[in-house]
């Protein structure tokens, strides 16, 4: 009887070690997972980070394009408007150019400061007047969109 005994307490032994076996390594990768995970997690935020710092950069860099080809257009318009004797609305249009030179980050863009200052100053120094020989005032607008076309990015 002591023979069965003995056996029936190996078995419950083998029985007993072999939980706590299973018991440690649950709880060893159970420990693991979570560090595990928050690894990738921490991986993944630093990617979408990076994503959206390019992003941004990608969207500030499209603000500065959009501020220089609304100064375009809006000299063209001016063109229009001194063709069709509007001269009040062309100087208007000029204005309206100065002010969306004005919102360009120039730094975003790396435009040429002194350029950008320069035709800054020619907008504001642009007048429009009535006259009977447009040709000399076409002329002006068309050489500040020649400009303004200078500093547009190729991309």
């Amino acid at each position: 009887m002591s023979n069965g005994n003995g056996s029936r307490k190996q078995w419950w032994v083998k029985v007993l070690v072999a939980v706590v076996v299973v018991f440690a390594i649950g709880w060893w990768t159970g420990r693991a997972g979570p560090q595990t995970r928050v690894g990738e997690l921490t991986a993944e935020l630093a990617a979408v980070q990076a994503r959206a710092e390019t992003a941004e950069a990608a969207n500030a860099r499209a603000l500065a394009r959009i501020g220089l080809l609304q100064t375009q257009v809006q000299l063209m318009q001016a063109a229009i408007e001194l063709d069709q004797r509007n001269f009040g609305i062309a100087n208007r249009q000029v204005i309206a150019a100065r002010e969306a030179l004005a919102g360009v980050d120039i730094d975003v863009l790396g435009l040429d400061a002194e350029k950008v200052h320069a035709l800054k100053a020619a907008l504001g120094e642009t007048d429009l007047t009535v006259a009977t020989d447009l040709a000399v005032q076409r002329q002006v607008l068309v050489g500040l969109i020649a400009r303004v076309q200078a500093l547009l990015p190729s991309d």
